[in-house]
């Protein structure tokens, strides 16, 4: 690996080159059309728990990849996903009055139940800490959620990608977990076989692949 690539665990101050390094890598992302801001916010729910890690890659001085994880002890309040949109609740609402076709985005009809669920759960729950969603589908605990993982589109395919997994596997052994799991679109090929590559196993769970590497 080139040395002017450089991990860093992030702060606030990075997120701009985060969000940036985002919409690089998924133009056409719902959350990528919810603009610069709305991602700020977004990763900015990173830092809202000891159990969310938040880290990147800098080139030049630039963030050209980032990854976000989350250690799941099998006692977590909901889903990752659910959690993200509660925390960015009211900044998709005024995105969605500013920008109302943003309604109409694929990616937005395919998650229509989930985002419903959410608003109820917003708007009309007053047991804010049930347990809602569990993202747990062995009894193996701890592990280690891949929330979220870009890489910008002038790095791919140069080994890049394989460095960000090659470091989280770092980051999980020093954290002793005892796996890491993620899901993953089942069009999404190329990221499937990035995985598969990496030792990661594959289960079909409706639309996604939920994928899990067991740490020795």
């Amino acid at each position: 690996m080139d040395i002017g690539y450089k991990l860093i665990r992030s702060e606030i101050l990075h997120l701009d080159g985060i969000s940036s390094c985002h919409i690089n890598a998924f133009p056409n992302a719902i959350f990528s059309k919810l603009g610069p801001k709305f991602l700020k916010k977004m990763f900015s729910w990173y830092f809202e728990s000891e159990n969310r890690l938040l880290f990147h890659i800098e080139h030049d001085g630039h963030c050209i990849g980032y990854f976000g994880l989350l250690i799941n002890n099998g006692k977590l309040k909901m889903g990752s996903t659910s959690s993200i949109i509660q925390y960015t609740f009211s900044q998709i609402i005024t995105q969605i009055l500013l920008n109302p076709r943003i309604l109409l985005h694929y990616s937005f009809l395919q998650n229509f139940k989930l985002i419903v669920r959410n608003i109820k759960l917003k708007m009309f729950s007053s047991k804010k800490n049930e347990i809602i969603i569990n993202d747990n589908n062995t009894d193996y605990f701890p592990k280690l959620g891949l929330i979220v993982i870009g890489l910008r589109k002038e790095y791919q395919g140069k080994g890049v990608g394989t460095y960000l997994l090659k470091s989280i596997d770092q980051i999980a052994h020093d954290l002793k977990v005892k796996s890491i799991y993620l899901t993953v679109s089942k069009s999404n090929i190329n990221a499937i076989k990035s995985y598969v590559n990496n030792g990661y196993n594959a289960k079909p769970i409706r639309e996604s692949i939920y994928m899990e590497k067991y740490i020795l």
